[in-house]
């Protein structure tokens, strides 16, 4: 099934028991680039799928990726694989997914995925978070303690991490 996305792009759903999807979150949750790169050479459109489940809920690749509890294996190349391949790092679904990969990486403090994201073209200020933008879910989460993910959260957004949690000022991180 096609459903038109916020860009008027079209996004293939398919079911989360579907043997595709089975194999690409297992690739994806176990880092195997390889079968993700194999995955989508026979099918590119694939990288703008969404994984449906029997309740409606809908989750891209990205969101797989940052998905919780976050830190899967080469989470970061993974993320770049499917940017490069066409992923688009800001999409939501209009109806059933309102955060971005970008939130729930951020709620995770999976900072270096984060930055893969980030630097993907991720948009930093997107609504729509359980608690608002993903800085907001960051922080709301109590994801901007300690080294070395938090330190790596507190260098990716700099000041505008700093003076939105004020329990992590970047002075505080030894060089």
């Amino acid at each position: 099934m096609l459903v038109p996305m916020g860009d008027e792009t079209a996004v293939l759903e398919i079911p989360d028991d579907d043997p595709r999807a089975v194999e690409l979150v297992l690739a994806i949750r176990g880092g195997d680039t390889e079968t993700v790169r194999r995955h989508l050479a026979a099918d590119p459109g694939l990288v703008r799928a969404g994984i449906v489940d029997r309740k409606g809920g809908f989750l891209t690749l990205l969101h797989v990726v940052t998905d919780w509890p976050g830190y899967f294996p080469h989470g970061p190349e993974m993320v770049r694989l499917l940017i490069g391949a066409g992923a688009d790092p800001s999409v939501r679904h209009p109806t059933r997914c309102d955060e971005t990969a970008l939130h729930w990486a951020a709620s995770s403090d999976d900072a270096e995925v984060a930055a893969a994201l980030i630097d993907g073209g991720a948009d930093l200020d997107v609504p729509g978070g359980s608690i608002g933008t993903p800085l907001a879910n960051a922080v709301g989460y109590g994801c901007c303690y300690g080294p070395p993910s938090g330190r790596a959260a507190c260098l990716i957004w700099g000041d505008q991490w700093t003076s939105a949690c004020s329990s992590c000022p970047s002075s505080r991180w030894p060089s």
